[in-house]
């Protein structure tokens, strides 16, 4: 786990950031409050895939809980 601050101001994990496809096609992340992209192309292929692979695992995960959080309530029966 990698803490970063980005240019905007934001600080995290680096794994906390959103994976985001660059126009080559490829994955990269992307800071969660300005969008900033970080292609991570200095870091090894396997700690690359390895940190792309997290960032994407807590992406899922906090997708599936604010969705979570938007269905609606159960219907009462009528009377």
């Amino acid at each position: 786990m990698t803490r970063e601050i980005c240019f905007c101001g934001w600080v995290g994990d680096l794994e906390d950031r959103n994976p985001t496809y660059t126009d080559d096609g490829d994955l990269g992340l992307g800071c969660p409050m300005c969008g900033r992209l970080d292609r991570l192309e200095a870091w090894s292929d396997a700690a690359r895939a390895a940190t792309l692979a997290e960032a994407a695992r807590r992406h899922r995960i906090r997708v599936e809980s604010t969705l979570s959080r938007l269905e609606p309530p159960e219907r009462l029966p009528v009377r």
